[in-house]
């Protein structure tokens, strides 16, 4: 999305070309991580974008997170034994070193307790 001279790649493009490039991209690649978190900011939220390397770095986010704060997780979805590749879900709950995925796409994967380990 972004290259190192610190502009996007879209901003070379005009408008008509943007939507169809971005449509084309997000179909079959996918919207990364942080630019989820750029879309976020554009419609007035507050962000904080946390990468742990662990489930124990995960589980103290989780801790640290303050009410009224939505968490979302970005996990493969093979992890779970489920068909496709990166998803994005919200953490409905947290207990006993399980967090509660709701999925967004409840017809065919139902939420569930996934253990941080």
């Amino acid at each position: 999305w972004y290259v190192h001279w610190g502009f996007s790649v879209l901003d070379a493009f005009p408008c008509s070309m943007k939507y169809w490039l971005l449509v084309s991209l997000l179909q079959f690649d996918g919207m990364p991580f942080l630019a989820l978190a750029a879309l976020l900011r554009l419609h007035g939220l507050n962000v904080t974008v946390h990468l742990p390397n662990n489930s124990a770095e995960l589980f103290e986010v989780l801790k640290l997170s303050r009410r009224h704060t939505a968490v979302v997780l970005n996990y493969g979805r093979p992890a779970l034994g489920q068909k496709g590749l990166g998803h994005y879900a919200p953490i409905g709950g947290m207990s006993n070193h399980q967090v509660l995925l709701l999925d967004t796409n409840a017809w065919r994967y139902p939420s569930i307790w996934v253990p941080l380990d």
